[in-house]
């Protein structure tokens, strides 16, 4: 699914598919002048649906920001800012299941040093989060097969040089 922003606390919601019929499911309610931006969505289980994006308050530099669907509703997991004292943007753009409980997002961060890949990992119990060489790179999608994860992205300030890349 593509970003939506949330802007009101009071209609925070979040789609979600029953039966091949959209519904909307309510997430938790951030405050006025919170910018929330849903980038990509994984299902381990029925019970346990992740959606991953950024968060922005009082338009300070947006953060990794991570939802845990449980069965019934929506709640944060926090997820560790990787350059607090960074004023560029860190975000998560896509995230996958793989293994036993576990999840792998990628996504970009930008400011005054440059632009780089951002790897977040979410280990069973909680999120790591590590950003990569400010080398001009973003990665946007991320996928695995088994025993390997696949990401793809862009390299330099050409949006048209992709790259992929491969942990093994």
């Amino acid at each position: 699914m593509g970003g939506g922003q949330l802007r009101r606390p009071d209609r925070a919601v979040h789609p979600a598919l029953d039966r091949a019929r959209l519904v909307k499911a309510k997430v938790p309610a951030v405050a006025g002048d919170t910018d929330v931006d849903l980038e990509s969505v994984t299902a381990i289980s029925a019970r346990q649906v992740w959606a991953v994006g950024e968060i922005s308050v009082h338009n300070t530099p947006s953060q990794p920001y991570s939802l845990r669907w449980n069965g019934h509703t929506w709640s944060r997991v926090k997820v560790p800012d990787p350059s607090p004292s960074s004023s560029g943007d860190r975000r998560m753009l896509s995230v996958t299941a793989f293994g036993h409980g576990q999840l792998a997002a990628v996504g970009s961060t930008d400011g005054p040093t440059g632009s780089g890949p951002v790897y977040s990992r979410w280990n069973g119990q909680r999120w790591s989060v590590v950003i990569g060489p400010r080398n001009g790179a973003a990665l946007g999608a991320v996928t695995t097969d088994g025993p390997r994860l696949w990401a793809v992205g862009f390299i330099g300030t050409n949006a048209f040089a992709p790259f992929i890349q491969v942990s093994h």
